[in-house]
């Protein structure tokens, strides 16, 4: 591919060997065994102390954080920054605070319910953060082997003449160890369109419920890497992407790629460019550009952390209503003649009543459904930035 993406457009590497590189490296640099194999015994002739497992438990237990609680504590304190929308949670309105004017008149005008347009992550932070999709952590050894830090970017337009708020943006930055393999990293990478298959319809009459789960109806996947597509056909109904693509490169004499398994293949196999542009590809035409941004020899904190260890990711967030300003949007519309966006969500009730009459599209618009919690419809998805321009 460097014949059409030439490297140094994205002022990238050298195909690196990242393996050769810190053995090199490890042989100038050696780390002393002192500072990680044994840190007991590393404290004890520091402070003059004469400690074993069992001390060290003892404190622990002594010291630990659960001593301090109170009887009738909130469980889901402490929190060190709680969101906004999990105050109600961490610090609910008692019975005696509803009886306060204040509650009083809020409860009457309906003003005291969450506002539904308060920005709040659809896919739980605990999917994305430290997920532990492999049992290798406590083989790690410090000063053996390396890392690889991966920027996996959101999904963007390449329609002509349509480039507003199609910036690239970090979606995903993740940590992953040598021994990690492909299909690690792919189960590391959340997108919304594994959640729910957002397509097109006619009508608001939609079976919701049809459309969640897509990443088990539609399970393949496959990174396209230095020539080498790497494909998951672990699913009974997964398919090959890359044979299409592979055909067409070798008609159009651009390549003749090749093919290996994700589940087979670890990081230190492979002979990446650092901050030059790969892809992964799902949901049939759904492609995240990702990039190895770093790489670094393995320290002592790195033993600590489950990987692949995402150390960022992007929270999905709702957007209220476009007309009433108030409900949630449970529906997205764009390309309409009658509205001055490009793209708009709508609540239910305002969809219904604004872009359809008698159950017939009023003017010309696309209708998609974008509901992650079928059950909650108050809770909408979000796909894309909101855009009026």
């Amino acid at each position: 591919m460097e014949k059409i993406y030439n490297p140094e457009d994205f002022s990238a590497s050298e195909p690196l060997n990242a393996s050769d590189y810190f053995k090199r490296y490890q042989e100038v640099c050696r780390i002393e065994p002192t500072h990680y194999e044994n840190p007991l015994k590393l404290l004890n002739e520091e402070f003059g102390l004469s400690l074993n497992e069992e001390d060290v438990q003892k404190l622990a237990d002594i010291a630990s954080v659960t001593k301090l609680k109170v009887p009738n504590e909130n469980p889901n304190l402490p929190i060190r920054h709680p969101p906004k929308d999990l105050l109600k949670e961490t610090h609910p309105i008692t019975e005696d605070a509803l009886k306060l004017n204040t509650i009083m008149k809020l409860n009457q005008y309906g003003l005291l319910k969450e506002p539904s347009h308060t920005r709040k992550p659809t896919i739980p932070e605990s999917n994305y953060k430290n997920k532990q999709v492999s049992n290798i952590t406590q083989e790690i050894i410090p000063g053996q082997g390396f890392l690889y830090n991966i920027l996996v970017y959101k999904p963007f337009d390449v329609l002509k003449n349509n480039t507003s708020s199609n910036n690239m943006r970090t979606m995903l930055s993740v940590e992953v160890l040598y021994k990690n393999t492909l299909w690690d990293f792919a189960e590391t990478i959340k997108c919304v369109s594994d959640e729910f298959h957002f397509k097109e319809v006619q009508d608001m009459e939609v079976d919701l419920l049809s459309l969640q789960n897509s990443k088990e109806k539609y399970p393949s996947r496959c990174f396209f890497i230095e020539n080498v597509f790497y494909v998951d056909m672990s699913h009974p109904n997964a398919i090959d992407y890359s044979d299409v693509i592979r055909k067409w490169a070798i008609e159009k004499q651009i390549g003749d790629f090749h093919v290996k398994p994700m589940q087979e293949t670890t990081f230190d196999e492979l002979r990446p460019r650092l901050g030059y542009s790969y892809v992964y590809i799902h949901q049939g035409d759904c492609e995240h550009v990702f990039t190895f941004s770093d790489a670094k020899l393995i320290s002592y904190s790195d033993c600590m952390k489950p990987h692949p260890n995402v150390l960022h990711c992007l929270s999905f967030t709702n957007y209220c209503c476009y007309m009433c300003n108030l409900n949630c949007g449970n529906w997205m519309v764009s390309n309409s003649d009658r509205l001055p966006v490009r793209k708009a969500f709508f609540c239910t009730e305002c969809c219904e009543s604004f872009m359809f009459s008698d159950g017939k599209k009023v003017g010309t618009f696309q209708l998609i459904p974008f509901c992650l919690n079928v059950e909650n419809t108050a809770q909408p998805l979000s796909i894309d930035e909101y855009d009026e321009e």
